[in-house]
C-alpha cells in the first residue's frame, strides 16, 4: 500500500491487535480515516503507538511488512517440497504482483541466507532422478528448464558405469512391455522410451542386442498381418508401406508377398 505524497506526517488514531495482524487506523490530510493492515511480527518490531508518525517512516513499515509476508510465504512453500530459486521467484511475483521489487530484494536476500540453494535443489532432486531410473539427459534437461544456473548444472558428475546399470535396470523393466508387436517395433518403441528417460543411445543399442528374437513367431505375426491386409483388397505397394511402416523388414514382406504370388499362380 502507498501512502499520500502530501504532508510530512499522518495521525495514527487508533491500533487494533486481531489474532496476528494489527490493524492500523490513521488519518490522511483530508481528515478521513485509512486502514492498514500488518502483522504483528512488524508492528513488535517498531513498537508503534497512537499519535503522530512520519509518513516515510510508515511507508518503510510497510515495506517491511510486505518483505515478511514474502519470506514466510517462502518458508511456507519449502516446508512442503524442494523449489529452485526460479520456481519460488516466479510463484512469488505470481501472488505479490505490486511488488516486484520486494520480491527480487526478498529472493536475493535469502540466496545469500542459504535459504534458497540450488545446488542443494539439485542434490535432492539428483538422488531422486537416480533413485527413479532416469538417465543423465533427462536429468540435466529438467535442471535447465528450471533455470538453474549453467554453471552450477555443469558440477554435477555423471559415473558412466552408473548410468549403465541404471539404464541395464530400466530395460529390464521394460523389454516386455512390447513383445506383441513384431521385433523391429518391439525395439524401436524400447529405444524411444529410453531415449524420452535420458539414456545415451551407444548404451541402449547395446542393451537391446541382448533382445533373442524367435524368426518363426515373426513370421507368423507378418503373415497375421498380411492376411489383414490383403482381405481389404489393397494394392501391392500399399501393403508394403504399411507392413514396412509396422516395423517389418522390406525384405521379407516382398518375399512373403512374392511367395503368396507364385502360390496362387500355381492354384489358378
Amino acid at each position: 500500500m502507498q501512502l499520500e505524497k502530501t504532508g510530512n506526517y499522518i495521525e495514527i488514531v487508533k491500533i487494533k491487535i486481531k489474532d496476528d495482524k494489527v490493524l492500523i487506523d490513521y488519518k490522511n490530510d483530508d481528515k478521513k480515516i485509512e486502514r492498514i493492515k500488518i502483522s504483528y511480527q512488524t508492528y513488535e518490531e517498531h513498537f508503534l503507538k497512537e499519535g503522530s508518525l512520519l509518513k516515510s517512516e510508515l511507508e518503510k513499515i510497510i515495506k517491511e511488512d510486505t518483505k515478511n509476508k514474502i519470506k514466510k510465504y517462502i518458508s511456507t512453500l519449502l516446508m512442503r517440497k524442494p523449489y529452485s530459486k526460479n520456481d519460488l521467484l516466479l510463484k512469488c511475483l505470481d501472488k505479490y504482483k505490486n511488488d516486484k521489487i520486494l520480491v527480487y530484494q526478498v529472493i536475493k536476500e535469502a540466496e545469500r541466507a542459504k535459504i534458497i540453494d540450488d545446488r542443494e535443489y539439485i542434490l535432492t532432486y539428483l538422488e531422486y532422478f537416480n533413485n527413479s531410473l532416469y538417465g543423465k539427459y533427462y536429468i540435466t534437461n529438467y535442471f535447465h528448464e528450471k533455470e538453474i544456473s549453467s554453471d552450477i548444472i555443469d558440477e554435477i558428475k555423471f559415473d558412466e558405469e552408473y548410468e549403465k546399470e541404471k539404464a541395464k535396470r530400466y530395460f529390464e523393466l521394460i523389454k516386455n512391455k512390447y513383445v506383441s508387436s513384431n521385433f523391429a517395433k518391439q525395439k524401436r518403441r524400447i529405444s524411444e522410451t529410453m531415449l524420452k528417460r535420458g539414456f545415451d543411445l551407444e548404451i541402449i543399442n547395446d542393451l537391446l542386442k541382448s533382445l533373442n528374437i524367435n524368426h518363426e513367431v515373426e513370421k507368423r505375426k507378418l503373415m497375421k498381418e498380411y492376411l489383414k491386409l490383403k482381405e481389404k483388397d489393397l494394392k501391392k505397394e500399399h501393403i508394403i508401406s504399411s507392413l514396412v511402416n509396422k516395423g517389418y523388414e522390406l525384405e521379407e514382406v516382398e518375399a512373403l508377398i512374392n511367395s503368396d504370388n507364385s502360390n496362387n499362380d500355381e492354384v489358378n
